[in-house]
């Protein structure tokens, strides 16, 4: 196989960044200050890294600022090379870092470094200053856990939570109002006004998708084409979208469902979870007879005795098809943990509770951003009563219900973006969506339905790949193709078919 059919994801190392810090005073000239680049770039790349003071309500230039960190990596074009229109990386979560987990993946990317490529840590996050951490709302998270309850009881501790965050940042300055993807969207082209870059490339996976829709809608005189990644459309609203595919009526984990299909279908995998629903339905009746007790550290270090029943269970199984690197594992670990075998409950639990440190390229998620963009995009008309009652109707669902934003919105206060910004969005702009078939978090549905209004698009489904297509090579040559060529259909040989997948056998 060569290396365009590599599909695992690469994962950079991570930086402990340091505590919140406020940047307030007035806004002045956007002119960027050099730093330290927070990674080490190699040889053969030249990067600069800067941040750039920008208001914190755009509509009030001369008020309150904030600054945003950025990283630029310079193309270094062959003699005679025509010059290539820069690109701007617009990361996932929201609330992860950007700096240090995702730049390094361009610095070592030939197919994504084919142009300047721009990483930047949006406000609220990683660099930048003021950083909307919460470690009060991922200590209850996990806590539902360790001081097991009813799950409207645990609910209701973790939008206090959100709630006591709040307040925090409100004391040392933060206005968690300003912090939403509209804002977000205009830092971008604050950005890319002062670095003087004309029309710009925007390449945007997870949450990144959500922030160049809004790029398109506000700014399509800046963008030249577009590369959307696992969309995630602005019109997805309510707790509906914030679970994700998990939610379906009839059955709550259906992506799951799919993969493990996949797996009854293959002869080879098939030895090892032959009837994946009776799986399921024994890790339900096993451990909501007898929850399973694991012990794991927690985020400050402290150990933990942690307590997990059966649909605590399916929900943190229905999370693992998210990331492409534990799809060929999952059925054996379904398998495992039907059978009680202790090894397989503690690697799923432990791996749960270690999320809240991590994301999956190792970046911090600072869950106060993800908080503040997620009720000001996408939060009107939360409540805590409407989601006490979905977790009512749909108990299986609560710990992805308590891992969303809807629970905590109305704790979090603030304003809620105006009606008009979840209208669906619509452009003419050159447009290649991707979308990764066992993808959990953001159905491929969701990117055949956006690009409807997007009649200069076109769409790649990467076989065996979760979300994020982005970060395995195949998606990068992919993406690099459809930005080099347009107008033309992208090279899509190192794409895999659907439905096949090389699955771990059980030991």
């Amino acid at each position: 196989m060569g290396p365009g059919r590599l599909s695992r994801p690469i994962v950079a190392s991570a930086l402990v960044l340091g505590a919140l810090a406020v940047a307030v005073g007035s806004a002045s000239a956007a002119v960027p200050t050099a730093i330290r680049c927070p990674f080490d770039p190699g040889s053969n790349v030249r990067a600069t890294c800067a941040t750039l003071r920008v208001p914190l309500a755009h509509a009030r230039p001369r008020g309150r600022s904030i600054t945003i960190a950025y990283t630029r990596l310079h193309w270094i074009p062959s003699p005679g090379a025509a010059r290539r229109t820069p690109a701007i990386f617009l990361n996932g979560g929201p609330g992860n870092a950007t700096l240090v987990p995702i730049a390094p993946l361009g610095a070592i990317s030939p197919a994504l470094r084919r142009a300047d490529l721009i990483f930047v840590d949006q406000r609220g996050t990683g660099l930048s200053r003021p950083r909307l951490n919460c470690p009060e709302v991922a200590r209850a998270r996990v806590g539902v856990l360790e001081r097991p309850g009813d799950p409207v009881s645990e609910a209701r501790r973790v939008a206090a939570a959100a709630g006591a965050c709040a307040r925090r940042l409100r004391r040392l300055g933060v206005q968690p109002g300003a912090y939403n993807t509209a804002e977000n969207a205009a830092d971008i082209d604050t950005l890319r006004r002062a670095l003087r870059l004309g029309k710009v490339d925007l390449i945007a996976p997870s949450y990144g998708s959500a922030l160049a829709f809004a790029m398109i809608r506000a700014y399509p005189g800046a963008i030249r084409a577009v590369v959307i990644d696992s969309p995630w459309p602005l019109d997805k609203t309510g707790i509906a979208t914030n679970v994700g595919a998990f939610d379906r009526p009839a059955t709550p984990h259906a992506e799951l469902l799919r993969l493990l299909d996949a797996c009854a279908a293959s002869p080879a995998c098939r030895p090892t979870l032959p009837d994946p629903r009776a799986a399921l339905r024994a890790i339900g009746r096993r451990f909501d007879a007898a929850p399973a007790a694991v012990g794991a550290t927690g985020l400050d270090g402290r150990r933990l005795a942690l307590h997990v029943s059966g649909e605590e269970m399916l929900s943190m199984l229905a999370r693992r098809p998210s990331t492409t690197a534990n799809l060929p594992g999952l059925p054996a670990l379904v398998r495992g943990v039907a059978d009680g075998d202790p090894g397989a409950v503690t690697s799923l639990v432990t791996d749960w509770v270690s999320g809240y440190a991590r994301t999956p390229l190792n970046a911090r998620n600072d869950i106060g951003m993800s908080l503040a963009v997620n009720c000001w995009d996408r939060g009107r008309g939360a409540t805590l009563a409407g989601a006490l009652r979905y977790i009512r109707r749909r108990p299986a669902t609560a710990l992805d219900v308590m891992d969303g934003s809807d629970l905590a919105c109305q704790a979090w206060g603030g304003p809620r973006a105006p009606r008009s910004f979840n209208r669906p969005v619509a452009s003419r702009l050159p447009t290649l969506f991707m979308s990764g078939e066992f993808d959990a978090l953001t159905p491929p549905a969701w990117a055949r339905e956006a690009r409807r209004r997007f009649p200069r698009s076109r769409w790649v489904r990467f076989g065996g790949l979760s979300h994020a297509a982005l970060y395995s090579l195949c998606g990068q040559d992919v993406a690099s193709a459809f930005l080099a060529h347009l107008g033309t259909a992208p090279s899509t040989a190192c794409v895999d078919p659907l439905g096949r997948i090389a699955f771990t056998p059980r030991p």
